[in-house]
């Protein structure tokens, strides 16, 4: 959707925009559709400098309400290369943010993660959708899919199988869904 990779069929609408659209920059696209990786991605420096790679005129209370708006109350001099596993993806999830985006993209960002720290994602993705914002969350955690999703795709080499809510796909699942549900619903 943020064109990490070339689309090579089908189609993709935000909007009721087609993507990749002629003509439209790259870096537009990805402050449209911010991402949070599975693995925290730091750059080397302070929080600062992490947060202003993606915005870097913002002001240091823009900076540090980002921070607070994930939880965080560290010092933007802190180094992030000192920050735990759960505050760097909540950090990352701070630079996502400042750029706005209408769309989150969220590829499991807690599957390194303790326990409260991704409970602390979790609602973190759950107030962003509150507020208006559409979040995707990739996952293979069935927990977490019916904890957090409204709708699911259940996607397998590159096609979508079955969509609906979890519910109901654990209703009626595909022979592929009712595999990765090993008995389990």
């Amino acid at each position: 959707i943020n064109r990490l990779e070339t689309i090579d069929s089908g189609s993709i609408h935000i909007d009721g925009a087609l993507l990749p659209e002629e003509g439209r920059k790259l870096a537009t696209l990805r402050s449209e559709v911010g991402m949070v990786f599975q693995r925290p991605v730091l750059l080397p420096g302070t929080i600062e400098d992490n947060l202003r790679a993606a915005v870097p005129d913002a002001v240091a209370d823009d900076l540090e309400q980002s921070l607070l708006s994930v939880g965080l109350t560290e010092p933007l001099n802190r180094d992030a290369a000192s920050l735990s596993g759960g505050e760097a993806q909540r950090m990352c999830l701070a630079r996502t943010l400042l750029t706005d985006p209408d769309v989150v993209l969220f590829d499991e960002p807690t599957s390194a993660l303790d326990p409260a720290a991704t409970s602390s994602i979790e609602a973190l993705a759950r107030g962003l959708v509150a507020d208006g914002k559409s979040c995707l969350w990739v996952t293979h955690d069935l927990d977490q899919m019916r904890a957090i999703s409204d709708h699911v795709l259940f996607v397998d080499g590159g096609k979508v199988l079955q969509q609906g809510s979890f519910d109901v796909i654990c209703a009626a699942p595909c022979p592929a869904f009712e595999c990765f549900l090993g008995g389990e619903r």
